[in-house]
């Protein structure tokens, strides 16, 4: 059984932890949330700590008491989020879910942290988190209502590759900080209310290599029945906008952050596919602008009258229906499909339907939009999309 004591939460931040983070400082991280350092403490405290064989100090305990969630939240920004790897925050998240998951001394309504909405049985059936909030709240929980030294060998259960085991698994998705867990979505067309407030605008049916999909487009029918709150509808949207706005960027990306001003991402690629690249493509890599490229493409394909085709390709089973007709029609498209073992690949490919040339270089011109960096840094290379939120009508600042 596994529980959620200090020494879980420092053993999972440290198998997160950024270059050259140690345990000492992630021990005086989370003392500092609270005023306070691991200097003041016997050397030995950081790793008794984490092993179980100590309790956090008395007067640690008194000052998170006197700590609100505010404070804890905006603690945890500032001295802890630094210290992780971006690109291991999901995989934190599925942990800690999974040590409240298996952890039988927390009942399924306790709360885990300060507040309402923090209960395990939200957490555990939650998606949209804020990393900081949900940190405040399990560190608050473990100094506060768990004795360390009870729990050692459930430390001790945790293998030091845990926190890796949970790279992939169900959808997380991070926003802004704010204290209060965000909402699921509670109206659908399925609920008695929702022809009081909307109505159909369109539908059409759409061909997917899944099958046939309606789609269907819905208004809100009176703005004035004040049975829809246009404020609420606005941070509703922005609170889900990774799930749902992005979800088509998220194929090829990992959003790990996202307000009503910009949504950030990162590579979505696993850390045993970043420990590989080096090896497969060398110590340097290339990103390029998407739109300059095939703009350059479009451009060369028209100088020389030629057809060609530019897309991410597909992965899948040969005998899959979209991908014999794509062969048997002799479409362009049929250059866009490979067989799923080869999904590791994550290939876009580039095909021209032209004379190949003597020493094989299609000569597009120079890029202006790229940038050279060391392979390694491409765990932590972050992309943000910008946007503005507002009503109809309403004056864009």
């Amino acid at each position: 059984m596994y529980r959620l004591c200090f020494g879980t939460i420092v053993t999972i931040l440290y198998q997160a932890r950024s270059h050259k983070v140690t345990n000492k400082s992630i021990c005086n991280a989370l003392f500092s949330c609270f005023g306070k350092t691991v200097e003041s403490y016997d050397s030995s405290t950081p790793g008794h700590l984490k092993s179980g064989k100590i309790n956090v100090p008395p007067d640690v305990i008194d000052a998170a008491r006197k700590t609100n969630a505010d404070e804890l939240d905006a603690s945890v920004q500032k001295n802890i989020i630094p210290l992780i790897k971006l690109s291991q925050q999901e995989a934190i998240v599925r942990s800690l879910k999974d040590i409240i998951r298996n952890d039988s001394s927390i009942m399924d309504n306790t709360v885990i942290g300060y507040c309402s909405g923090y209960e395990k049985q939200s957490i555990l059936g939650g998606q949209v988190f804020c990393i900081s909030s949900l940190l405040a709240s399990v560190i608050y929980y473990a100094c506060i209502e768990v004795k360390n030294s009870d729990c050692a060998e459930a430390i001790k259960s945790i293998t030091g590759e845990y926190v890796k085991g949970f790279e992939d698994g169900e959808p997380i998705y991070f926003n802004g900080s704010d204290a209060k867990p965000k909402p699921k979505l509670t109206y659908t067309l399925q609920d008695p209310s929702f022809d009081k407030v909307f109505v159909k605008v369109k539908s059409w049916l759409i061909n997917l290599p899944s099958g046939v999909t309606e789609i269907e487009i819905y208004k809100v029918s009176d703005v004035m029945n004040r049975q829809l709150r246009f404020n609420r509808m606005r941070e509703y949207l922005i609170d889900h906008i990774g799930e749902y706005v992005f979800s088509r960027a998220k194929r090829d990306m990992k959003l790990v952050y996202a307000d009503e001003k910009r949504a950030d991402f990162l590579f979505s690629f696993t850390e045993e596919e970043y420990d590989s690249m080096v090896e497969k493509f060398g110590k340097f890599c290339v990103i390029v602008n998407g739109r300059e490229l095939e703009r350059h493409i479009n451009y060369y394909c028209e100088e020389n009258e030629c057809n060609y085709i530019f897309d991410k390709v597909e992965y899948c089973e040969q005998n899959r229906l979209d991908r014999m007709q794509a062969f048997s029609k002799s479409a362009k498209e049929r250059f866009l499909y490979k067989n799923k073992d080869l999904a590791y690949q994550r290939e876009y490919r580039l095909v021209i339907a032209h004379e190949l040339l003597i020493d094989h270089f299609v000569r597009i011109g120079k890029l202006d939009n790229t940038k050279i960096l060391e392979t390694e840094d491409m765990r932590e290379f972050k992309f943000s999309i910008g946007y503005i939120s507002h009503q109809i009508g309403e004056e864009m600042i």
